[in-house]
């Protein structure tokens, strides 16, 4: 039998970043370990979310941040890192890219990049390398994929995103090369 610890309502802030399979399992085992507590899950920015918490609108944020900027209001706030995750390059398996078995941001700055609409990433990575071409920045996460997929250019992902995001038959069209 399950004894209840905690009852009552947790009230927890995510960002697109985190929901993936680890919030999933976090969820998950919460909830079966904790059946008298109501889950509240609302999607916020990590700004958002570390002034709900410290407002008491939330009890609890998750969040991640593919930047690696410190953890807003740090300070007030107790923050601890659940994961981290390699940054990876993604390119179709016909680009010259694709036969790499390492590159740097040197290496890739010239290159046509399709950019997910967060530009702190790229910011971050071609720091002191000049500035990337991006050929497409979007906020869809299909139109992300389909130009990579067909050769547009790369894009940068994580280990954690590669293994969740794109589907068996599009790994088998696409290369993901270590940086």
């Amino acid at each position: 039998s399950v004894t209840t610890a905690f009852s009552g309502q947790l009230r927890v802030g995510i960002n697109y970043h985190i929901v993936n399979e680890l919030l999933h399992t976090i969820i998950h085992t919460f909830s079966r370990q904790n059946p008298g507590v109501q889950l509240c899950v609302r999607d916020y920015s990590a700004e958002q979310m570390a002034q709900a918490v410290a407002e008491g609108e939330l009890e609890l944020a998750l969040f991640g941040d593919w930047a690696e900027t410190p953890c807003p209001a740090a300070d007030e706030l107790l923050c601890e890192s659940l994961y981290e995750a390699e940054l990876l390059v993604c390119t179709a398996k016909r680009t010259a890219l694709a036969g790499k078995r390492h590159l740097t941001p040197a290496e890739l700055v010239d290159e046509p990049l399709v950019q997910y609409a967060d530009t702190a990433v790229p910011a971050r990575f071609f720091a002191g390398c000049g500035t990337p071409r991006v050929v497409l920045e979007t906020s869809s996460t299909d139109l992300y994929r389909q130009a990579i997929q067909d050769g547009l250019g790369y894009g940068l992902t994580n280990r954690l995103d590669w293994q969740e995001d794109y589907s068996f038959e599009a790994k088998k069209q696409l290369a993901i090369i270590p940086v």
